[in-house]
């Protein structure tokens, strides 16, 4: 198991967790507190490798080509 929580500049926390669901069917969650924004990933023991890289990757596109307008 394990969790994350990421941002990344100018990129609205609430957009890209839509984009993941509606795009690839990756839960995660958005978390909003008035002090900060960020995306919760919490892998389990049932997540696969396939998962995770499919994950990363899908990030590296939205780090390079921002979300699809």
């Amino acid at each position: 198991c394990g969790l994350a929580s990421f941002s990344i500049a100018g990129l609205d926390v609430n957009k890209l967790v839509a984009h993941l669901w509606d795009k690839h069917r990756i839960i995660v969650t958005p978390i909003n507190h008035p002090e900060f924004s960020c995306v919760r990933v919490t892998p389990n023991v049932y997540t696969t490798l396939r998962e995770i890289d499919t994950f990363g990757d899908v990030m590296e596109d939205v780090i390079r080509q921002g979300l699809p307008t």
